[in-house]
């Protein structure tokens, strides 16, 4: 008699079945059920019994405990997936809606993610799948962005898996590479000085004074009007953000509860604001033609500021003066390094910048002024019964 070219072997009812193939892989099958109840044969395959063993344990324990949940007909693939995902997104039919200048980078991100997987089942998308496409990503351009498509892919995925779509989080699994952290230098006395003096001379210079003394976000500054300054108490509340996305300007409410909030402002930063005032007056009796936005920072018909034309500009003036390189963002933590400096409390820095974690604030704190941390632990041990 010939030689049966498969080998079977027995298991316990309801354990499934093990098979050595043809092509000397193993086989397991099982039976489940679909969305409607109807039994479905499934097959997993392994290069060794123990393999396809652990395999067919794992997709049991995923049918017994009701995380497979099997479809009929064709499978969702990873682009069809992730298409329907950044449009539920964009209409916020997802959780919060994302801002479109969010939205537009994570197309960016998961475009090459379709690009590399788009036609496989978005079910097999494996770790293995995302950390191969993170390494050519971070060889193509960068660590940091490699990390950006890993997180956007990861909050796609977790959707997925609370729709049962996909059993676990591929992106999840994957570990983040190791980014080059940018340093912003701290702030000696005589840079804090210097840049004051090249603000108080320059055209966008109210614009850098404010974002020093206040430690607001560019996009907070760009959106301030000048209903929001409140010339008798000394206050600016900051109440929206400014983005431009697709060539036009939109405002939005601060991301965090804590981002909405009143600042008292210093005396230099209300003459800041008195001298800006004055000089928009000016620039409007010249203007041609004048949109009255209300804005406090605008170009020269009153309306909103670009934010990179601003960051170029404010670059520009630091290299003239040999000021070191800064980002407009980097004011805010010269902010924060001036206030630890000085023992403001760290609460109270974290309600001037916004911080939704003291972690943040913290950071800057025990490194700027060591002094507060030690007065912190003396404190905590004073408490525990110490000297």
């Amino acid at each position: 008699m010939p030689r049966s070219k498969t080998r079977k072997v027995r298991t316990p009812n309801g354990a499934g079945g093990v098979t050595l193939r043809p092509d000397a892989r193993w086989q397991g099958r099982y039976t489940t059920h679909d969305e409607d109840g109807k039994a479905l044969r499934k097959y997993v395959y392994g290069r060794s019994e123990v393999e396809c063993r652990a395999a067919l344990i794992a997709a049991l324990a995923d049918r017994n405990s009701g995380r497979q949940v099997v479809r009929r007909g064709r499978a969702v693939t990873v682009r069809e997936y992730l298409t329907r995902w950044l449009e539920e997104k964009r209409q916020g039919k997802r959780r919060r809606a994302v801002r479109p200048k969010t939205a537009t980078r994570y197309e960016e991100l998961l475009r090459r993610v379709s690009d590399a997987y788009g036609t496989m089942p978005l079910a097999k998308l494996t770790r293995d799948h995302v950390a191969s496409l993170m390494g050519r990503v971070a060889t193509e351009t960068s660590n940091a962005t490699a990390n950006h498509l890993r997180r956007a892919l990861r909050a796609a995925l977790s959707d997925a898996e609370d729709s049962d779509l996909v059993t676990a989080n591929a992106a999840a699994k994957c570990d983040t590479l190791q980014e080059d952290d940018f340093e912003v230098p701290d702030p000696a006395p005589e840079q804090v000085e210097a840049l004051w003096r090249l603000a108080s001379s320059h055209r966008r210079g109210a614009l850098w004074q404010l974002a020093l003394a206040t430690g607001a976000r560019q996009g907070e500054l760009l959106g301030l009007r000048w209903s929001d300054w409140n010339v008798e108490r000394g206050t600016l509340a900051i109440q929206r953000t400014l983005q431009r996305q697709g060539g036009e300007h939109q405002t939005f409410s601060p991301k965090t509860r804590g981002s909405r909030r009143v600042i008292l402002l210093p005396d230099p930063a209300q003459e800041a604001l008195r001298r800006q005032r004055a000089e928009q007056a000016a620039r409007r009796l010249e203007a041609p033609r004048w949109e009255d936005a209300d804005l406090v920072f605008t170009d020269d018909r009153g309306g909103p500021l670009v934010a990179s034309t601003v960051t170029k500009q404010f670059q520009a003036a630091l290299s003239d003066a040999g000021l070191p390189r800064l980002r407009m963002h980097d004011l805010r933590h010269w902010c924060a390094c001036l206030l630890a400096e000085r023992n403001v409390p760290v609460a109270e820095t974290m309600a001037l910048l916004g911080h939704t974690r003291a972690s943040t604030t913290l950071e800057i704190y025990s490194r700027v002024n060591p002094a507060l941390a030690r007065q912190a632990a003396d404190a905590l041990g004073v408490a525990l019964g110490g000297a």
